[in-house]
Order: C-alpha cells, then structure tokens, then sequence
C-alpha cells in the first residue's frame, strides 16, 4: 500500500505516531484517539491522526456518510501534533482515493479480502513491544495503563469553547449552571436492522426520569443526548432534551460531554468520549463484565439482570463469574440468560450514591468483586488465544482493560447481588 509506506518513512525520522482512527463510529474513533495518545505519551512522542475523505457514492468512509465529527477531530493535547492544512490533505487525499480503488476493485471482482477502511496504525497501538504472544504476565509487566488518560489532557480549544458556550445558553442553562449528560442507547438509530447482539446495549429512558428529578433537586441540570431517532421524554424542570433540540450541533455534542459534572450512559460510543474527556462516569444497564466497565477511580457502574431461564431466577454476579469460567463465549451470548433492564429505583440508587459521595472509598465487598471479575476475565482471554478465535493485538486491546480500569459496580449493588 502506496500510503502505508510513506506513513511509515515519516515515523521513521521523526518523532511522530500516526494512526487513522475509524470514522465508522464515534465511540471506536474516541477510543482509538485516546489510546494511540497513550501510547504516544509512553513513548515520549506525539500522534498525529489522519482521516479519510468521504468522496462519492461507495467511496464514503463515515458511517451512513455523515462525516467524522469535527469537533472530536480538532481536539487538543500535548501529545497530539496539530499539523496544518497544507501538510495533512495530501495525505489524507492519497490515503482515499487508495481506498476507492480497493473497493471499486471489490466491487467488481465479488472480492472481500482486501481491506475497505484504512487502519494504519490501529495494531501497532496494542503490540507493545512486538510480543508475538498473548500471556497475562506481559499484560501485567509491560502494559501501558490505560487510566493515564488523565495524563494525555485532552479538550478543546479556547476559541471552541467561547463558541460553544453560546449553544449552552441558547439551551436554556445559566453559565454557572451545573449540569449531567445522560445517553441512553435505544433503537431508534437503527431500527430493525441491527443484530440481536447490538440490541443488548438497547435501554428504556423513560427507566431514568426518577434519577433525573434526584440531580435537579440537588441544584443540577440534565442534558440528554443522542439523535433524533430516540424516543422522547417527559417535560420536566431543569431536563433538556438536546438530542431533539434545534440547537443541536456536532460542536455541542463534544463541548457538553466535556464540560458535564458527570456523565450517565449504557454502553455506547459516546461513552467514550466521556471517557476521553477524564469525567466522572456512571454506567448502567452494563452486560458485560471485562469491556465496557467503569474506568476511573471513582466512577460507578450497576448490570443488567442475568436470568437464567433453566433456574428460573436471576443469577447473583458470583454465579455469572463461575458459568462464565466454563465456557469460551461470553455468558450474555448463552440461550439460557434472558437480560433485565435496571428499573427506576436501582438507577435513581446509582445516582444517589455518587452524589452522596460514597463511591470515595472502595468497601471490601467491592474489593472481593473486583478481584474474582479481573480473575475470572485474565482467564476468559487466555481461552481465546488457546482458541485462535481473535487477533493477538485484539486481545492486548480488550484484555487492557482488565488492570488498567479503576472503576466498580456500586457498593449497594454488589451488596444486593454479590
């Protein structure tokens, strides 16, 4: 590849890593920018991240060809090298129309093994040090922490921010105003077309208006997020419903996440751009126990129900831990669990103790959790290199997380379902 090549001349003398993160998602592409500055931190160098262009018809890259956000593109950070106009559209150009003849060549010869995005630079991310195989003991030795996030200190720029501020206030909220983003995934954006798997992540709003009325009575503001596609909520005082304001902009999307007090989510892309953004994160209706967790110390998550359809009843996260040690796929996937929404008062719960500030100090119920959970996932991943089922820098990228997230599921959840 004519792109790569020149790619890698330019890290070779010089002092740069550089990766194109995807722009088919918006929490892949926060993902992959948070961790190649990572990377670029503990090597002492800066990233400089190249975008492709979306052209015509099949030579689209973006998903459902809006476009990167550009305000998450023109983030700034010590660690990034913000390179000008004239240097980086070259590239960018070459790096397209590359890509367009890939997939025109796809097109016509029915072939599907060449690859159809760019992804320079996305596994040298997690191949730390070359290692041609995956044990835990390098994940533990030679690892960079993915909690340094706070170190890369990313946000926006001044002028951004000025700009931004104005969307604030034609929102409503006072500029002194303390507010929450909540983001509550549902299937409003893609309807009936995506995959079983997908509609896990999905979850009912309407299950978190009772935490809404807790932060406004606390003296805060909420702003929901999101799109058009997702249902409605109630008026209420002091909630907003940015995802079917007219004031919604790619700009106010970012600078709202960056400014929250704290950030309510499920898992889903802009989850990650919280995390990118260093804030404090609660993170309901979670189904899985190794990926998507609470990353921060400090942060706080609870799960969805696990009901076993065999016992007739929920499964306690002891029980989710030991049928997951028997088998190479993850315990949501099984026929036998039937997963549960968070109700309204476990979520109002959540928010309750954060702001109470009990999540300060981790009690040993917490500490016991977390143990048997990093265990039981250092366990699932060595399963899956046995099995050859995924790529050795994917392992490295998700098993990361095992040791590098600080964060735990609610004291009073653990409490009620350890």
């Amino acid at each position: 590849m004519i792109y790569s090549a020149i790619f890698k001349v330019i890290e070779k003398i010089s002092p740069f890593l550089i990766v194109t993160p995807t722009v088919e998602s918006f929490g892949n592409c926060a993902e992959e920018m948070q961790h190649a500055l990572i990377r670029a931190l503990n090597e002492g160098k800066k990233a400089i991240f190249i975008f492709p262009l979306d052209m015509f018809f099949f030579c689209r890259f973006s998903k459902n060809s809006l476009g990167v956000n550009q305000s998450l593109t023109d983030i700034n950070s010590n660690f990034l090298y913000k390179t000008n106009a004239f240097f980086i559209y070259p590239l960018r150009l070459l790096m397209s129309i590359e890509y367009c003849i890939y997939r025109l060549y796809n097109k016509f010869t029915k072939n599907k093994r060449i690859a159809t995005n760019p992804r320079y630079g996305i596994n040298e991310i997690y191949n730390i040090g070359n290692e041609s195989i995956y044990s835990t003991e390098i994940l533990r030795t030679k690892f960079w922490d993915l909690a340094l996030v706070d170190d890369i200190g990313v946000h926006l720029d001044g002028i951004v921010n000025r700009r931004a501020l104005q969307g604030k206030r034609d929102l409503g909220m006072p500029d002194d105003a303390w507010f929450v983003c909540v983001h509550v995934r549902d299937s409003g954006y893609y309807g009936s077309s995506e995959g079983i798997q997908k509609q896990t992540r999905n979850s009912d709003i309407l299950n978190y208006c009772k935490a809404f009325k807790t932060i406004t009575q606390n003296g805060g503001w909420v702003v929901r997020i999101g799109d058009s596609n997702m249902k409605k909520i109630p008026d209420l005082d002091h909630v907003i419903d940015y995802a079917h304001s007219k004031e919604k902009s790619n700009l106010l999307d970012v600078y709202l996440i960056q400014e929250c007090a704290f950030y309510i989510g499920t898992p889903s892309g802009p989850l990650t751009v919280a995390n990118l953004f260093r804030r404090p994160i609660l993170l309901t209706n979670m189904y899985e126990h190794f990926i998507d967790y609470p990353m921060r110390s400090g942060d706080l998550g609870i799960m969805k129900k696990f009901f076993s359809k065999s016992r007739r009843r929920n499964l306690s996260l002891t029980e989710q831990l030991t049928i997951q040690d028997k088998s190479d796929q993850l315990i949501y996937t099984s026929d036998d669990i039937l997963l549960i929404e968070n109700d309204e008062n476990e979520i109002d719960d959540l928010v309750s103790e954060f702001i109470n500030g009990s999540n300060a100090k981790q009690t040993n119920l917490q500490k016991d959790w977390e143990k048997a959970r990093v265990n039981s996932g250092f366990r699932y991943y060595d399963k899956l290199c046995n099995n050859n089922s995924i790529s050795l820098a994917q392992v490295y990228r998700f098993s990361s997380r095992i040791i590098s997230y600080k964060g735990n599921l609610s004291n009073n959840f653990v409490a009620s379902n350890l």
